[in-house]
């Protein structure tokens, strides 16, 4: 038995077919998208002021730190000088009003 040639999975595609292929996807692509072939170089995109804004107020919000370092250390002065007191009807107060503020009551 005399085998001739041997086909590994990918030599059984020519090449230029395979491109011609992938260029007429991406052309019928462009094509379902209106675009042209040369209009997809101008593409612009806007943004809406609500959403600069979101933007804005995220990026403020990461570069903040983490931790309000004057806020712990006026807290650990108050506990070490035994003046820290937990108001708790003020922290109750403030749930129901997160609560009726969530639900828009």
């Amino acid at each position: 038995m005399d085998i001739k040639k041997l086909l590994t999975g990918l030599e059984a595609y020519d090449p230029a077919r395979l491109e011609k292929t992938e260029a007429d996807n991406a052309a019928r692509g462009r094509r379902a998208r209106g675009e042209s072939a040369e209009g997809a170089r101008g593409d612009k995109v806007n943004f809406s002021d609500d959403a600069r804004l979101r933007t804005e107020a995220y990026s403020a919000a990461m570069s903040a730190p983490e931790v309000r370092k004057d806020k712990v250390e006026a807290i650990k002065a108050q506990i070490a000088a035994g003046e820290y007191k937990i108001d708790t009807q003020k922290i109750a107060a403030k749930v129901v009003q997160d609560d009726l503020d969530f639900f828009g009551l």
